[in-house]
């Protein structure tokens, strides 16, 4: 028996309190939260659920759910519910500790309630993926040959199997056996294939059956004390599924897919009186593990990433915080919603927002616009664009956005019209000083063979006056002084102009690159990056002298955005983290997290109503007026818009289907 080699000993036991998320932010969309969700678990009348960047969202019911986080930046795999405690693992990038410390390091977090949470264990090495509790121990499980165990959740040990075993799936208990499947590992030459581990006590381990390199397991479940494992078969003759009632005999049980249909089962969840597994098309049911029902159907919308067994019904939780309810695992009740097509996830990103007559309009890749009254409904609109948008404007009347070749209008940020193009220019931003329209981008002259800088200039929008430039790096903002114009970008020079016809050159930072301003009537700010350097804030009254601001983080990489919200600037980068970075006088800074793991790109509002958008359409909106001190720190608990529906979806499938 392998148990008898292996190394035991006391893991480091961190026990460090982890902060629960505050209602100083909340989502707009997707609601409850738009980060993936891995896990689910239920105990003492409470729902959790687990996902990238720390997140953890919680129900009492089941179909009204919260956010919170745990404050780290974890992605957490697994949860699982027992001894009084609810147990996540996870991991992330970063030293676990030791004198050189792995990229990579594993947690384990435990919480009573599901909003605040304890870190117990880091291991230094790849993250954990696997967590059970069979009724005396948790067992912990991940990548490699280590397990960890615990009695209680807060004590735990560690032992080395001894063997390079790859990634490891489960555990499952059947009642009285513990069972891990290892998927191989390069130790040896051929690497090795899958394979079963079994324990009665989650301390010692024993190697039992041994796969061929022609099937891959990918899940395990339990239920009536038989196990069941899934995975993608490649020898001919059909797919099938491994049974066993101990964890040492199995029995390879066939079945139909339909035509058409090549590949298995990769996902299995048990519950109630049946197992169901699925992949992407298909589903099949079966009450004892050998019988299988197998359909062409898509279970949860093909979204889960993982669906468990709750103890009156089936949650499903995926990608982008998608979340839905089952009494049976045939019919679904969504209890996510999002005001956006998942379809556009590849290609998804707002690149500013601007907002005016109480629209908010965002424009970004692929010509994508969304609109917003007040921030309470947001949609996708018709773009008139297929190529990028680059930058947003009120200018108190209509919106501009420029972007490619096109200059275009719009009233109400619905309905686009066309006011410039040029098939040479490529266009980064505009602005408006009152009385006249100014735009930079660039333009590929086919006559020179060189790109160079252009100008474009009007006093109201339907005729334009170009004028180029020869200067080093390219222009990617323009601004408003009050009694200049400021146009900036990459290093070399930068561009000025009283009343946009004569422009001036002006040296400046050969390693500054900046991306965006904005003015607040007296000072106007401009962010980007340092080369080397990182992040960059400065500020001018003229356009000739500049500010520069010592910033309140020291690893901020580079900013994206600034805007003035009538109060403060706000700046924020999407390469930084969940920070946004404050100033009512564009001097002095401030940052602030927001606690959603949302990186933000553009930020739009006012004092009292400050929305920022991330990647995917992903927004966040800050519940208190920038002005006010930090609240308690607490889950966000505003109601659910899908809930109702939800609440009344549930209902009637729980009629027609009774739980088992």
């Amino acid at each position: 028996m392998l148990s008898r080699v292996v190394t035991f000993f006391m893991c480091c036991l961190v026990a460090l309190p982890v902060s629960a998320a505050d209602d100083l932010w909340e989502w707009v969309t997707p609601w409850p939260q738009g980060h993936g969700l891995k896990a689910a678990a239920a105990g003492n009348g409470v729902w959790v659920a687990v996902g990238e960047k720390g997140t953890v969202v919680t129900s009492t019911d089941g179909i009204e759910w919260w956010t919170t986080h745990t404050g780290a930046d974890y992605g957490l795999r697994n949860v699982v519910w027992g001894n009084g405690l609810f147990v996540a693992v996870g991991g992330a990038l970063g030293g676990g500790g030791g004198p050189e410390p792995s990229p990579f390091y594993g947690v384990v977090l435990t919480s009573t309630d599901g909003i605040n949470w304890t870190e117990r264990v880091r291991t230094d090495g790849l993250p954990l993926s696997g967590v059970a509790w069979f009724g005396s121990r948790f067992v912990v499980i991940g990548y490699g040959s280590e397990v960890l165990f615990s009695p209680d959740g807060i004590s735990w040990w560690r032992r080395n199997i001894d063997r390079y075993i790859g990634k490891m799936i489960g555990p499952a208990w059947n009642g009285s056996t513990l069972v891990m499947i290892a998927q191989g590992g390069p130790s040896q030459w051929p690497p090795l294939p899958a394979g079963v581990f079994i324990s009665e006590d989650g301390e010692h381990w024993s190697l039992g059956r041994g796969f061929t390199h022609e099937f891959m397991p990918a899940g395990i479940a339990a239920l009536g004390g038989r196990f069941v494992i899934v995975g993608r078969d490649h020898k001919p003759g059909g797919e099938s599924v491994w049974v066993s009632d101990d964890g040492w005999a199995w029995t390879e049980v066939p079945y139909e897919a339909p035509e058409g249909i090549g590949y298995g089962f990769s996902k299995i969840v048990a519950g109630g009186d049946r197992f169901i597994a699925w992949e992407p098309g298909i589903v099949g049911t079966s009450l004892d593990g050998y019988v299988w029902l197998v359909e062409e159907k898509t279970v949860a919308q093909g979204k889960a990433y993982k669906i468990e067994w709750l103890g009156d019904g089936y949650l499903a939780v995926g990608a982008e915080g998608f979340m839905m309810s089952s009494p049976d695992g045939s019919e679904w009740a969504e209890l996510s919603g999002e005001c956006f097509d998942s379809k556009l996830h590849s290609v998804r990103e707002i690149r500013e927002l601007a907002e005016g007559g109480g629209t908010i309009v965002g424009v970004g890749r692929h010509g994508h616009i969304i609109t917003s009254r007040y921030g309470k409904e947001w949609t996708l609109q018709r773009s008139p664009a297929k190529h990028d948008l680059n930058a947003v404007l009120w200018a108190g009347t209509a919106f501009w956005t420029v972007g490619g070749q096109w200059i275009f209008r719009s009233a109400d940020g619905v309905h686009w019209a066309p006011m410039f193009r040029n098939p040479d220019y490529t266009l980064y931003d505009i602005v408006w000083n009152g009385s006249l329209f100014v735009a930079v981008g660039r333009e590929y002259s086919r006559d020179l063979g060189y790109g160079r800088t252009v100008v474009l200039t009007s006093p109201d929008g339907d005729e334009w006056s170009s004028e180029w430039f020869d200067i080093e790096g390219m222009l990617f903002t323009v601004g408003w002084t009050g009694s200049q114009f400021v146009a900036v970008g990459q290093p070399g020079h930068y561009l000025t102009s009283s009343d946009g016809e004569v422009w001036q050159k002006q040296p400046a930072d050969e390693y500054l690159y900046l991306t965006d301003m904005a003015w607040n009537g007296d000072r106007l700010v401009a962010v980007g990056r340092r080369r080397g350097d990182g992040g960059v804030i400065r500020s001018t009254t003229d356009g000739f002298n500049w500010v520069e601001s010592v910033l309140p983080e020291d690893d901020v990489s580079e900013f994206d955005d600034v805007t003035w919200t009538g109060t403060h600037f706000v700046a924020v980068s999407s390469s930084s983290g969940d920070v946004i970075f404050t100033s009512r006088d564009g001097v002095s800074w401030s940052s602030e997290t927001t606690g959603t793991g949302v990186w933000p790109i553009s930020a739009v509002g006012d004092d009292r109503n400050l929305f920022v958008i991330g990647g995917g359409f992903k927004i966040i909106r800050r519940t208190r007026p920038l002005a006010d001190p930090e609240p308690p720190r607490r889950p966000s608990r505003r109601l659910s818009p899908v809930a109702e529906k939800a609440r009344t979806t549930i209902q009637g499938l729980a009629s027609a289907h009774p739980s088992p």
